[in-house]
């Protein structure tokens, strides 16, 4: 009974990092996109700006008899730049959100090792994995972070909850092998 609720453990830990793998992949290929768009924008910035202006906190779009406001949202980072350039504006969130999904993606390689860490090792309280735990929960918590931080010190917090407990385990798990 017990090594079946280890082996349904190491199949679910497999099964993560899979999926972990897939959204990896997927955030490099966001950063690919919104780091190619931003060089489109910056190329065509003149052509871009000669239809868009700047006017009271949004975009206005003219192309000739039609007038279209667009609301002014994009990364709160970028927004404290106050760019009046929408070409200008428009590159720099795209940057942005190519930064932060190379970021996503390193994390959820360190997350994606974790789990691989745990479906591979005879116990999960051992160092590799503290260390793949800790890793990741520092990387995830700046992440969060930047995006706010009252939610990022809640992930930190339970990033080091984990650790914690984890780390308590591995000193458990060498006092239980000491004993026997």
């Amino acid at each position: 009974m017990n090594n079946n609720k280890i082996a349904n453990i190491k199949k679910s830990a497999d099964t993560t990092a899979k999926v972990v793998n897939v959204f990896a992949i997927l955030m490099r290929v966001v950063a690919i996109i919104t780091f190619v768009a931003a060089i489109i924008i910056f190329c065509y910035s003149k052509q871009i700006d000669g239809y868009i202006s700047a006017t009271d906190g949004h975009w206005e779009v003219s192309t000739g008899t039609t007038t279209q406001i667009i609301s002014r949202q994009g990364a709160s980072f970028i927004e404290t730049f106050n760019f009046m350039n929408f070409s200008t504006w428009a590159a720099c969130n795209a940057l942005y959100a190519s930064v932060f999904a190379v970021a996503l993606s390193i994390a959820l390689s360190f997350l994606r090792k974790t789990f691989i860490a745990v479906k591979e090792s005879e116990t999960p309280f051992n160092e590799d994995v503290l260390k793949k735990m800790r890793t990741t929960g520092i990387i995830v918590s700046i992440l969060v972070i930047l995006s706010s931080v009252g939610i990022g010190v809640c992930v930190a917090l339970s990033f080091w909850c984990l650790y914690s407990i984890f780390s308590y385990g591995i000193e458990l798990q060498k006092n239980e092998d000491e004993t026997l």
